[in-house]
């Protein structure tokens, strides 16, 4: 028990001050006012306060307390749509290492899926963009034909125009 360290009288119990430091030493990220909050639902539920002042809270209780929440199944509300305890996407049950590598598994063939999806964007738009410098370089091959035709036009008009022109006269 991490908070049995910050009991200075060895007497089972710790006070908020004490609670506070152990909660913060444990890494556990919390504010003052949650930390408050827990320490004041562990000393509800501890029978031997001192003088029902609420400023002591025995260990051994709050611990077995903790015990017995985690033991229990969350709220439905906590519960993210479609999920259910025990599925491979919740977690499975508390402690499970087979729940840890599940979700760990699952994770892994996301981020796999995730690549290949990314890998297949990237050779479409590389295939898209190929299209397009086909398309353009066949619309410039297309503007290059028709001002050669209109030329060949123009030319083939005035030669015949010459030939009239000579045939009138």
């Amino acid at each position: 028990m991490e908070l049995g360290r910050f009991d200075s009288k060895k007497s089972g119990t710790v006070n908020l001050q004490s609670f506070k430091k152990a909660i913060k030493g444990m890494s556990l990220a919390q504010t003052d006012l949650e930390i408050d909050k827990l320490f004041k639902s562990g000393y509800k539920a501890c029978s031997n306060n001192t003088g029902g002042q609420g400023t002591i809270m025995d260990i051994k209780t709050f611990c077995d307390l903790v015990a017995q929440k985690a033991r229990e199944p969350p709220p439905k509300s906590f519960l993210k749509i479609g999920q259910q305890p025990g599925s491979k996407t919740s977690g499975g049950k508390a402690g499970s290492k087979t729940s840890t590598f599940e979700t760990w598994e699952l994770e892994k063939k996301y981020k796999k899926n995730l690549d290949a999806l990314k890998d297949t964007i990237v050779e479409k738009s590389q295939a898209i963009m190929t299209a397009q410098n086909k398309e353009n370089d066949a619309n410039n091959r297309v503007l290059k034909l028709e001002g050669e035709l209109q030329r060949f036009e123009e030319r083939l008009i005035g030669q015949n125009a010459k030939t009239c022109a000579e045939a009138s006269k």
